[in-house]
């Protein structure tokens, strides 16, 4: 049986490369937002209409649309047939991760716009943000200080206590597929160091 590794406060950082959410009753939870914005990227990158799409997999328009939506996430039958269509695996669909970004680790946040970077975060809880930031590097923790001003990280760290590296690294994951599947993805012009 696998070491269970936890973060405690304010830890060392190191690469995270962890995709799924075990939830507390032990299920693994998707983000469906994050998929429901991956699949509306991948149709219109084929130049697909919904209706296109519907018609190319035989299924309904109102189908397409409630994926795109989140409403809904397509079943097992339906990601197969968009894996082939788009030339990816299941997993590559459900667990969206974009090559052309700049970033493309959790690291990579700090080189990115602090105020466009703060709507982004917006889609999750601050509790969310500060967890991800415990298996993150000094620098990175205090950029994400700065956005969130008004809240003190290192007391809601001591009141979280300890956290399993899964889910920091599922978190970490989440934002940077949020911040690659961004419509306008500015990358500010200064380096943090």
């Amino acid at each position: 049986m696998a070491a269970v590794r936890f973060f405690s406060g304010r830890v060392s950082w190191y690469r995270i490369n962890y995709r799924k959410q075990k939830r507390k009753d032990g299920d693994i939870s998707m983000n469906t937002n994050l998929i429901s914005r991956y699949l509306q990227r991948l149709r219109r990158e084929q130049g697909f209409t919904q209706e296109e799409l519907a018609q190319t997999i035989h299924i309904l328009r109102q189908a397409v649309s409630k994926w795109e939506t989140g409403a809904a996430i397509p079943d097992l039958d339906t990601l197969l047939k968009l894996s082939r269509l788009y030339g990816l695996t299941i997993n590559e669909i459900l667990e969206p991760r974009i090559s052309d970004s700049e970033v493309q680790d959790f690291e990579d946040i700090i080189n990115t716009d602090p105020a466009w970077l703060k709507k982004i975060l917006d889609e999750f809880e601050v509790e969310a943000v500060i967890k991800a930031s415990m298996g993150a590097s000094p620098a990175v923790q205090n950029f994400l200080q700065g956005i969130y001003g008004d809240t003190d990280f290192q007391k809601v760290q001591n009141r979280i206590g300890r956290i399993r590296v899964e889910e920091v690294e599922s978190l970490q994951n989440q934002i940077v597929a949020a911040v690659q599947l961004s419509e306008d993805s500015p990358v500010s012009s200064f380096r943090a160091f």
